[in-house]
């Protein structure tokens, strides 16, 4: 009789060292969930103290004011424009391959850029431009793609919020008939 007395101490200590055990692996995830909570309120968070101070008696910084290029000569824009037109194909031929967005990019910046540079040269030498563009007006000279517009970050939110409100919703019983007696014998009526 005392050893199954024994056993039984035994089992209620082993069944209380999961419990606490179960419940350490539950604060921690609570501890871990606090801590990106904190994380994602303020990117400081998770930087040394010194640094996250540092950072924020820093004086900011005055954005700087765009320079105004000096004009250049036919010849320099010529130039310009034959290494904008030789990275565009270089691009157009990577992005044709790999369809990264990041290459999508750069060539829109640098059509843009293209852009630029043509209007100017236009200006001091038509007949130099053409020769540049003859037979690649298509690439060199589409207009680059409007950005795609941008959802707030709180707009998405609300719409996830609102998402898991509609799946969340609750199933209505099917109400009784009329003269329903809830004794288990409705089926032998």
């Amino acid at each position: 009789m005392s050893t199954l007395f024994q056993r039984l101490r035994a089992k209620q200590k082993a069944d209380a060292a999961k419990r606490e055990a179960r419940l350490e692996k539950r604060r921690g995830y609570a501890r871990a969930a606090r801590e990106r909570d904190r994380a994602k309120q303020d990117g400081l968070a998770d930087l040394p103290v010194e640094v996250a101070v540092a950072i924020e008696e820093a004086p900011a910084t005055p954005a700087p004011e765009p320079m105004k290029p000096p004009d250049a000569t036919v010849e320099e824009l010529v130039t310009r424009l034959l290494a904008v037109r030789e990275r565009l194909f270089w691009l157009a031929a990577v992005w044709a391959t790999t369809l990264s967005s990041d290459v999508y990019q750069e060539a829109e910046r640098f059509r843009a850029v293209f852009h630029d540079l043509s209007r100017q040269l236009r200006a001091k030498d038509s007949a130099a431009l053409d020769r540049i563009t003859q037979g690649h007006e298509a690439l060199l000279l589409s207009e680059p793609a409007s950005p795609k517009p941008r959802i707030s970050l709180a707009t998405q939110n609300m719409i996830e919020v609102i998402g898991e409100i509609q799946g969340a919703r609750s199933i209505r019983p099917v109400p009784d008939p009329d003269g329903y007696v809830a004794d288990g014998l409705q089926s032998w009526i």
